[in-house]
């Protein structure tokens, strides 16, 4: 049956990813758009955190050293849709996305050992805007813009563990990526004037590259005697443990390869026609490279196994030295945090269903990369999710709802809410062992 619902749910999301708007933002109009943080939908849920968490049956490709700790063969997907209320001084608008946010699969090779691949967004393009002004030689001036696409990121992860002892262990691990994907931005300038050409502005811009990113968690189970309460005058001791786990990743700072083609045609409309005058600029699949920033992670978690969990993330993101082109914006190193937790009321077999929910809730501040006007733009946000147990089998349908605010009004800039809600599930099974009796 699990089987069966994995090849259906594959083929609808074949389906689904040819028709989704990746984001609904104006600042991903900047540099190669909105990066994609949040990880799985379990790391979206807890407040983009997940470096030291060390789940059995999560693939948390935020920090591919926790692959060594699947017990099973896991495949997940989880799919977002969400809305956006964006406003200056003077007006306000609305939009919708909708996304996979990631498809990936998780295989344990031997007890010490697993690997994982998958493909999920690295970076989105997704805005429209009208903006009008006048100009003593042209007129009213009216600018259209709009931009679409992304970078995407196909990755393969291997992971080890390294037994220090009976309560103490080392994982480390790392992911080969494949960053691919186009963008699209346009503009069209319309002069009032009679005399006056309109312009059309276009660009297309095609990523192709390699990256790596690595990971390590350092795991120790404290011990302690836990006192249970049996009258009012009685107690007894009983050995209980808690897993304390400290997580490292660390992206690599690249240049990756980028070709672009960029016109600019100017035109006139005459009578629902359009004639072109003249091409002021061509120039078709000129190499370039586009920076990629350096990340630094660190986390820390406290885990009691089908209890509870606490995370907190910290990332450091590097550009080093870098000058944008573009005088409206540049890019700064910034540093961004995260906290979650996630607890189940009862996971034993009598328990209600309610009980052995797993619920999620987070928070998270995350300045970022992105300077405009000189004003850093800063995302922040609140987390709830939930997973829901599948019965007879250790897969899970998850949700996740996420309520933020990006930029602000201040220096005539775009303030953004958004309110997203994100569908997945978690199939664990042993798809790939032989059992000696049929």
């Amino acid at each position: 049956m699990i089987k069966k619902f994995f090849l259906i749910y594959i083929l609808t999301l074949s389906q689904l990813v040819w028709a989704q708007t990746n984001t609904n933002s104006f600042y991903s109009k900047y540099h190669f758009g909105d990066l994609n943080l949040s990880g799985n939908i379990q790391n979206a849920a807890l407040g983009n955190t997940g470096i030291a968490n060390d789940s059995w049956f999560n693939v948390n490709f935020k920090n591919p050293a926790s692959y060594a700790n699947l017990k099973l063969t896991t495949f997940q997907t989880s799919f977002r849709v969400g809305s956006v209320w964006m406003k200056d001084n003077s007006q306000s608008s609305f939009g919708n996305t909708s996304t996979i946010t990631n498809i990936s699969f998780g295989i344990p090779i031997a007890k010490w050992t697993a690997i994982s691949f998958g493909i999920t967004p690295y970076s989105a393009v997704g805005y429209k805007y009208t903006q009008t002004y006048d100009d003593d030689n042209f007129g009213s001036v009216q600018i259209d813009a709009a931009g679409n696409g992304g970078i995407s990121k196909l990755y393969f992860g291997n992971a080890y563990k390294i037994n220090i002892d009976s309560s103490t262990f080392i994982n480390i691990g790392a992911n080969a990526n494949y960053l691919f994907g186009q963008t699209l931005h346009e503009a069209i300038i319309y002069a009032s004037l009679a005399d006056a050409f309109n312009s059309w502005y276009s660009k297309t811009i095609n990523y192709s590259d390699f990256t790596f990113d690595a990971g390590m968690q350092i795991s120790k189970k404290i011990k302690f005697n836990k006192r249970i309460k049996l009258n009012d005058s009685t107690f007894r001791s009983k050995p209980d443990s808690i897993q304390l786990v400290i997580g490292a990743t660390y992206a690599f700072n690249k240049n990756i390869n980028t070709t672009y083609t960029e016109f600019i045609r100017s035109f006139r409309t005459t009578g629902g026609y359009i004639s072109y005058v003249d091409t002021a600029k061509f120039v078709e699949d000129a190499q370039t490279f586009t920076t990629l920033p350096k990340q630094i992670g660190i986390g820390i978690g406290l885990h009691k196994i089908d209890k509870w969990m606490v995370n907190a993330d910290i990332y450091y993101f590097e550009v080093g030295t870098y000058y944008s082109s573009d005088s409206v914006y540049q890019l700064k190193n910034t540093l961004q945090f995260g906290i979650g937790t996630e607890w189940i009321p009862d996971n034993s077999i009598s328990s209600s269903y309610l009980k052995k929910i797993k619920y999620r809730l987070g928070v998270y501040y995350a300045p970022s990369l992105l300077v405009v006007g000189n004003e850093q733009i800063t995302d922040m946000g609140v987390t709830f999710g939930m997973g829901l147990p599948l019965k007879k089998t250790l897969s899970r349908i998850n949700f996740g709802i996420v309520y933020g605010t990006r930029g602000t009004v201040n220096k005539n800039l775009i303030q953004e809410n958004y309110f997203n809600i994100i569908f997945g599930v978690t199939i664990n099974d042993k798809w790939f062992k032989k059992y000696k009796y049929n």
